[in-house]
Protein backbone atom coordinates (compact mmCIF):
# COMPACT_ATOMS: atom_id res chain seq x y z
CA UNK A 1 0.00 0.00 0.00
CA UNK A 2 0.92 3.61 -0.70
CA UNK A 3 -0.09 6.95 -0.84
CA UNK A 4 -0.85 8.15 -4.47
CA UNK A 5 -1.47 11.90 -3.04
CA UNK A 6 -1.93 14.12 0.04
CA UNK A 7 -2.95 17.61 -0.01
CA UNK A 8 -4.64 20.33 2.38
CA UNK A 9 -8.29 21.45 1.16
CA UNK A 10 -10.65 23.79 2.12
CA UNK A 11 -13.32 20.49 1.38
CA UNK A 12 -13.62 17.41 0.41
CA UNK A 13 -16.38 14.70 -0.42
CA UNK A 14 -17.91 12.08 -2.35
CA UNK A 15 -20.12 12.36 -5.13
CA UNK A 16 -23.67 10.13 -5.32
CA UNK A 17 -21.47 8.59 -8.55
CA UNK A 18 -17.79 7.98 -5.57
CA UNK A 19 -16.10 10.88 -7.65
CA UNK A 20 -13.96 12.15 -5.17
CA UNK A 21 -14.37 16.38 -5.12
CA UNK A 22 -12.09 18.40 -3.69
CA UNK A 23 -12.48 22.34 -3.19
CA UNK A 24 -9.51 24.61 -3.05
CA UNK A 25 -6.46 23.02 -2.68
CA UNK A 26 -3.60 24.85 -0.56
CA UNK A 27 0.03 25.28 -1.49
CA UNK A 28 0.87 27.51 0.80
CA UNK A 29 -0.24 29.60 3.97
CA UNK A 30 0.05 32.90 4.67
CA UNK A 31 -0.53 34.62 8.29
CA UNK A 32 0.63 37.50 9.90
CA UNK A 33 1.76 36.50 13.20
CA UNK A 34 2.48 32.88 15.11
CA UNK A 35 0.91 30.68 16.22
CA UNK A 36 -1.96 30.82 13.52
CA UNK A 37 -5.53 29.46 13.48
CA UNK A 38 -6.60 28.08 10.03
CA UNK A 39 -10.59 28.38 10.46
CA UNK A 40 -11.12 24.96 8.36
CA UNK A 41 -9.24 22.76 6.61
CA UNK A 42 -9.47 19.33 5.10
CA UNK A 43 -6.47 16.67 4.72
CA UNK A 44 -7.14 14.35 2.12
CA UNK A 45 -5.30 11.30 1.96
CA UNK A 46 -5.75 8.52 -1.26
CA UNK A 47 -3.84 5.69 -0.34
CA UNK A 48 -3.37 2.93 -3.33
CA UNK A 49 -2.94 -0.97 -2.55
CA UNK A 50 -2.97 -4.30 -4.34
CA UNK A 51 -4.76 -7.79 -3.40
CA UNK A 52 -1.72 -8.50 -1.36
CA UNK A 53 -2.96 -5.79 1.30
CA UNK A 54 -6.41 -6.98 1.84
CA UNK A 55 -7.26 -6.82 5.80
CA UNK A 56 -7.20 -4.26 8.47
CA UNK A 57 -4.35 -1.18 8.21
CA UNK A 58 -3.40 1.04 11.43
CA UNK A 59 -2.99 4.77 9.48
CA UNK A 60 -1.18 7.12 12.13
CA UNK A 61 0.16 10.71 11.14
CA UNK A 62 3.24 12.15 12.17
CA UNK A 63 3.71 15.90 12.11
CA UNK A 64 7.57 17.19 11.99
CA UNK A 65 8.98 20.12 12.39
CA UNK A 66 11.21 20.92 9.58
CA UNK A 67 14.59 20.05 11.91
CA UNK A 68 12.44 16.91 12.52
CA UNK A 69 11.22 16.98 15.92
CA UNK A 70 7.88 15.43 16.37
CA UNK A 71 5.29 18.10 16.32
CA UNK A 72 2.35 16.43 16.65
CA UNK A 73 1.03 13.12 16.02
Amino acid sequence: MHVAFALFADAANLSQEGKLNILGVFDALQVGTLPALHPRATLVVHLKGSALDVGSHKVTLHWLSPSGNELWS
